[in-house]
């Protein structure tokens, strides 16, 4: 039986259940194994030993995640390819997915790893949410604008992710942040989508980054 919209397993679901089984020491290997198999499912892996003639939508398999399979309204970016269901890699996702990954990592996920961390390291902006939205999406980009900077702050730590030609993600999400603080210590989303307006929801996704980029 297929679950109701909303109840069904997603990504950011999953990682902070992980989170709470990792920090609380039950974390074992039958849990981790069944999740890679949910996990593994929302990654656009790439294709590998592909003989003959490239696809054209070969590029939509880029490494990164998206959020849940088949449903293209809560998949922020939208379908890339809506006749084989390929959708869309973006941010947030891809900052829970390669976290997920790590979690409940399978003796072969190693090249998934690397593969995730790669997209986050070249579609790292601390100024908008990254990802190739569809035009329909795209006045929602910034709807996880601040849940994506307290993920991919943690993406980056963790996993101690760097940044070409001497930048530096910390200082250049710290930044951006400081220039989004309100007069009133708030921070404070435009797009209502995800809930973000509500200075409390975005305001603690905020902190939670800046911690994390000390």
């Amino acid at each position: 039986m297929i679950a109701p919209s909303l109840i069904e397993s997603n990504l950011s679901a999953t990682v902070f259940a992980l989170d709470a089984l990792k920090t609380a020491g039950e974390l074992d290997a039958d849990i981790a194994k069944a999740t890679a198999v949910f996990v593994r499912r929302c990654q656009n892996a790439k294709l590998r030993g592909l003989l003959g003639p490239q696809p054209p939508w070969l590029w939509l398999l880029d490494g990164g995640f998206h959020f849940v399979y088949d449903d293209p309204t809560r998949n922020k970016a939208g379908l890339g390819k809506p006749t084989l269901g390929i959708f869309h890699s973006y941010g947030s996702t891809t900052d829970d997915g390669l976290r997920a990954l790590h979690y409940c990592a399978q003796p072969d996920d190693d090249e998934r790893q690397k593969e995730a961390a790669d997209w986050l390291v070249t579609n790292f902006r601390a100024d908008t949410h990254p990802g190739n939205y569809v035009a329909a999406h795209e006045p929602n980009r910034e709807a996880v604008y601040y849940y994506c900077a307290a993920s991919v702050s943690q993406a980056f730590r963790d996993h101690k992710l760097t940044l070409p030609d001497n930048r530096q993600w910390a200082k250049e999400l710290s930044t951006e942040l400081v220039t989004r603080h309100k007069k009133d210590g708030s921070w404070v989303n435009p797009v209502e989508l995800v809930r973000e307006n509500d200075p409390v929801v975005a305001t603690c996704n905020a902190v939670s980054a800046l911690t994390r980029c000390k």
